[in-house]
């Protein structure tokens, strides 16, 4: 019989010992911390899976869907995996909501291929006081009051206005997700 590799997702991290370290991801300082990523002697020591494993520089890290790790050499990478994005401007694509709601809480602005309205994107605001501003709100807080609002996601609409979101059904059982780059810093959302 022959199978097919499911479309996947994954994260990669390109060691090139002694800098690349410095500026590796999150996840990868995060197994420096639980001893699962070390490096001796320009040789990183991954602990994976299927036990300690060695990665010389070159090699990439990745990180697989479940969050484990494993090297890889980079022959074997360029003939296996290529850049997730499908769309100038999007970092990922081809994401669960599971995959897209972490990437909100990193503080990335996501949408879905399946939306219609062009620059659409949803992002997390953070839990914040603002100003009582409302009648109803002046009227149990108090004139001057600063008011707490909790975290919430919002959804910059094609015509770019701004409202609440909650995703619907389908948008939780999508797997259209993507990640959209870096937002400019001349951009206010």
């Amino acid at each position: 019989m022959q199978f097919r590799k499911k479309p996947v997702v994954i994260q990669a991290f390109q060691f090139q010992q002694p800098t690349s370290v410095d500026q590796a991801p999150d996840w990868l300082i995060e197994a420096v911390k639980q001893d699962a990523f070390l490096v001796v002697d320009s040789v990183a020591h991954i602990t994976t899976l299927e036990g300690v494993m060695t990665a010389q520089p070159g090699d990439w890290i990745i990180r697989g869907v479940k969050g484990e790790l494993y090297p890889c050499k980079p022959d074997i990478f360029a003939a296996t995996y290529e850049a997730a994005g499908t769309h100038a401007g999007w970092a990922a694509a081809g994401l669960d909501f599971g995959t897209a709601l972490q990437a909100l809480r990193d503080g990335k602005r996501v949408s879905r291929a399946g939306w219609n309205g062009r620059g659409m994107f949803v992002y997390l605001v953070p839990a914040a006081s603002y100003p009582v501003q409302t009648g109803a709100a002046k009227a149990h807080f108090g004139e001057g009051a600063m008011v707490p609002y909790n975290a919430y996601l919002a959804l910059k609409g094609a015509d770019d206005t701004v409202s609440t979101w909650a995703p619907s059904g389908s948008d939780a059982l999508a797997e259209d997700w993507r990640v959209l780059e870096e937002p400019d810093p001349e951009v206010p959302y």
